[in-house]
């Protein structure tokens, strides 16, 4: 799909305002780097927020990496972490369950904050 068809699809089928703020989550998996460069193309007020799970050793990496790709574009940034495996166990939930929980605890925050009109992730 090119660009202008995307942007068509953004604006009517999603109701998206290219004036109005948008948090999009971003992992640093391809689905949601490419979610976050086609927003900023189309003109996307975007705002980038990346959660760290802190369950494998290299993701305060993978967090400054992407503080670091936004900051490059001008784009606004937002980086938080969590011991999700303390939440699992402190609530007795899967770590699955707690990630899930803690990850849009966490992205809805910053989107009432700068009142987006929406939160948009990218998963395959």
């Amino acid at each position: 799909m090119d660009l202008e068809k995307f942007r068509h699809l953004l604006q009517t089928t999603c109701k998206l305002d290219p004036a109005r703020p948008l948090v999009v989550g971003v992992s640093g998996g391809p689905d949601s780097l490419t979610l976050m460069d086609v927003l900023d193309r189309l003109g996307y007020r975007v705002q980038v927020v990346h959660f760290d799970h802190s369950l494998r050793p290299e993701s305060h990496w993978e967090a400054q990496h992407i503080q670091e790709l936004a900051s490059a574009r001008g784009l606004p940034a937002r980086v938080d972490r969590a011991d999700v495996a303390a939440f699992a166990r402190q609530e007795r939930l899967s770590i699955e369950e707690a990630a899930r929980i803690l990850r849009y605890r966490f992205l809805f925050s910053p989107a009432r904050q700068v009142g987006a009109q929406a939160v948009a992730v990218g998963h395959t």
